[in-house]
């Protein structure tokens, strides 16, 4: 005959996702199926860099979105072809050189909380199958969000904005492409460590609420392209809010640096090569 059991008790902590504040844990008797004892703890989110720190990173962001369209426009003022690429290149090298300075910021507030940046990231892989399933999950993202978004601009007639800024940005040498997924790269992985990473988990710890870490960081990375009309931002920081729902629902931002690379990437390539087909 099975003896009852006795003393055995269990210890459960519900935490409400959406409010990382409100949370109960709940100590079981086994044996007599009774609550023993019911307390509310708080789990809200710390920040993971000072206050000052996320200041000055806002300060950034604001003066980034002021700069970017006179910085552009001034590419345009080449007088011939081979100056504006010889210029799209330097561009590009700056662009990948402020994206990793823009990053050492960053590694550099995490340090005083002793948060590192693999752990911002979710950790490292583990086996083959992990790498598979991550870079299955990010271009699956991609493919979904074009997929909605090419459905909504037939129905809604919304078209991006196609600014000559922008245009004379694409790749149109071999050099300005190599350059460009080199640029992809780069952006892949430093601005989702800065604004999924980074950013999304400060906004949490200051609201304690993932909803408004995740609309924040989307609307901020938007802003912070702003160079490429109303209508172009508005999609980033629509792509933006995915990515952060992405990395919330995967507590990992290697999803989204696979598919933030290849969508930067694939954009350039498709503009190479239509330059390309009208030069034949």
């Amino acid at each position: 005959m099975q003896q009852p059991l006795t003393g055995a008790t269990a210890v459960v902590t519900i935490v409400d996702e959406r409010r990382w504040d409100c949370a109960r844990t709940i100590k079981f008797d086994l044996a007599e199926g009774e609550i023993l004892e019911a307390e509310d703890t708080n789990h809200r989110p710390q920040l993971i860099a000072s206050r000052l720190h996320l200041a000055v990173f806002l300060w950034i962001l604001m003066w980034m979105a002021a700069s970017g369209g006179s910085v552009l426009r001034r590419l345009l003022t080449a007088t011939d072809v081979e100056m504006l690429h010889s210029r799209v290149a330097c561009y590009y090298i700056l662009v990948i050189a402020w994206q990793w300075t823009l990053l050492a910021y960053v590694w550099w507030g995490l340090r005083k909380t002793g948060t590192s940046l693999r752990t911002l990231i979710g950790g490292r892989w583990a086996s083959p199958w992990d790498i598979a399933k991550d870079v299955g999950i990010g271009l699956a993202f991609w493919l979904l969000f074009w997929v909605g978004w090419i459905a909504f601009a037939l129905i809604s007639g919304l078209r991006p904005e196609t600014r000559a800024e922008v245009q004379a940005l694409m790749p149109a040498t071999w050099l300005g492409l190599t350059l460009w997924i080199l640029v992809s790269l780069s952006a892949g992985f430093c601005e989702e460590i800065v604004f999924r990473g980074y950013l999304q988990k400060q906004l949490l710890g200051m609201t304690g609420n993932v909803s408004l870490a995740v609309v924040g960081q989307g609307l901020l990375f938007g802003i912070v392209h702003i160079y490429q009309g109303l209508t172009g931002a508005i999609i980033i920081s629509v792509m933006g809010i995915l990515f952060g729902m992405l990395a919330a629902w995967r507590k990992s931002l290697r999803p989204g640096i696979v598919a933030h690379a290849w969508q930067d990437g694939f954009t350039g390539f498709v503009a190479f090569l239509v330059r390309l087909a009208h030069r034949l």
